[in-house]
């Protein structure tokens, strides 16, 4: 059994006034964090609260939630991070789901029978009994919900060594240290928020926090970040911002991963000198599995150290490695760790490999059948990216009385299905060829990520709106 010094205590020792946590109105030292945490820690005891036990908290954006994370993981207990985005019907559902022994919670409260503890109160109440800062690697620590196939939520487990490994298996692609500030740019109750988090520590760099109020770009510029973490989605919003190329920035990686790349955003991405360096990941493996680099942006790059990938059945992606989760929350108050007879952990992605830098081609769950014949929709984004470079695409199967489905193209700008049909049609089948084209909606550029499911339900009232 490995066990490790907390990342923010380790911190703490060599970097004492070093910047943990920078927001938009104030300054957490490492020897602050520290001294939170163990106060937290310490009066979660007091409450009763041990290791092994489930903790629901309301997983905002501040160092205080940051604090209470780090301080759950030092007593053993397992934090399950809620989000803000939820209904509070549902934050408290889903405490109740995985079994919570209690629910720090200083909002508004609506009837439970889990336990509510202030979090104000945790932190204000000094307590000097100081928690022990070692940590097991083995030692399970959050729960972080994932879709699963049929988007229903699962909760994946994960340890400390999952966190750890993954921190700095992707520093060994992506160097950092004290003074290099990491944009806080996806929410802590998703795995590459946490991953963010423990990279900083590890490498006693510091989280930025930007404000509610300014966009993405506009907290990379006022908080001086040097990292930042982003979907397509953010991309596209800071290429398209006016400000982009207004001010000078000093960023040293733009890390994107969450879906395909369309070839017009890397361009321009490219064309303006920024670092972008694409990734692949998922939950179950906390976070990043391959990075590339600037030089190389149109592939996921190859396989940080402590992760392994090969090809299964249909090319489906398998990893395994020391980054790989615990296994899923049942209801029973167990955990299934669903692995191939020879142990590998199957995504549910497809991809392939070349002088071993990774592609990653959709999901099988994406695919459709019609006319007796399987579709996978980023072939032919691919297809229609590569031809005519429009600036969003997404392609999706909708229901057909005939085929069963057919492939439709939602596109910016719009152009003809004729003109699709013509554009296309020496390199495509035409069973792979969509039926017609969709101007692009505004309602998507809102998602932080595409769900083709959803896009389909949503063009299902587009449809009869239009009378097609």
């Amino acid at each position: 059994m490995t066990a490790i010094l907390c990342p923010i205590r380790s911190s703490a020792v060599e970097y004492e006034s070093g910047t943990a946590v920078v927001t938009d109105s104030e300054s957490w030292s490492y020897g602050r964090l520290d001294g939170v945490v163990s106060t937290v820690a310490a009066n979660l005891t007091l409450l009763g609260i041990a290791a092994g036990q489930r903790i629901a908290f309301l997983a905002t954006p501040s160092p205080e939630s940051i604090a209470l994370i780090f301080a759950l993981f030092r007593i053993g207990a397992i934090a399950v991070p809620l989000s803000p985005r939820d209904p509070i019907s549902e934050q408290f559902r889903i405490a109740e789901a995985v079994a919570a022994s209690a629910i720090i919670w200083d909002g508004p409260i609506i009837e439970t029978d889990v336990p509510i503890y202030s979090a104000g109160s945790l932190i204000a109440t000094q307590v000097v009994n100081p928690i022990e800062p070692v940590v097991s690697c083995d030692q399970p620590c959050i729960l972080v919900r994932t879709s699963g196939s049929q988007g229903a939520p699962k909760f994946a487990m994960l340890s400390v060594g999952n966190l750890y490994y993954s921190a700095i298996g992707l520093m060994d692609r992506i160097p950092l240290e004290p003074g290099d500030r990491w944009l806080l740019s996806v929410p802590t109750y998703h795995v590459s928020g946490l991953g963010i988090l423990f990279r900083c520590f590890v490498a006693s760099a510091t989280v930025v926090i930007g404000s509610a109020s300014e966009s993405l770009l506009e907290s990379t510029f006022s908080l001086s970040a040097t990292h930042l973490s982003v979907v397509p989605t953010q991309l596209i919003r800071m290429l398209n911002d006016p400000v982009l190329g207004s001010r000078n920035w000093s960023w040293r990686t733009v890390m994107m991963s969450g879906a395909e790349i369309p070839p017009r955003m890397v361009e321009d991405a490219k064309s303006r000198n920024i670092p972008l360096i694409t990734a692949y990941g998922l939950t179950e493996m906390a976070s990043a599995v391959t990075a590339g680099s600037p030089d190389s942006p149109m592939d996921s790059g190859t396989v940080l150290p402590f992760r392994e990938l090969r090809l299964g059945p249909n090319n489906e992606i398998q990893v395994r490695g020391k980054t790989l989760f615990l296994g899923y929350w049942l209801e029973s108050q167990c955990v299934s760790l669903p692995l191939t007879m020879d142990g590998w952990f199957s995504t549910g992605d497809i991809g392939g490999t070349a002088n071993g830098h990774w592609q990653i081609s959709g999901r099988i769950d994406d695919m459709f059948v019609s006319g007796g014949e399987n579709i996978h929709p980023t072939e032919i984004e691919r297809v229609i990216n590569h031809i005519l470079r429009p600036t969003k695409l997404l392609v999706v199967g909708v229901p057909h009385p005939e085929f069963g489905h057919r492939p439709v193209a939602i596109m910016d700008p719009y152009i003809s299905i004729e003109e699709l049909r013509q554009r296309v049609a020496r390199h495509l089948p035409s069973f792979k060829i969509p039926d017609s084209v969709v101007p692009w909606m505004s309602e998507l550029d809102h998602w932080n990520k595409l769900s083709r499911k959803k896009v389909v339900r949503l063009l299902t009232g587009y449809f009869e709106t239009e009378g097609l």
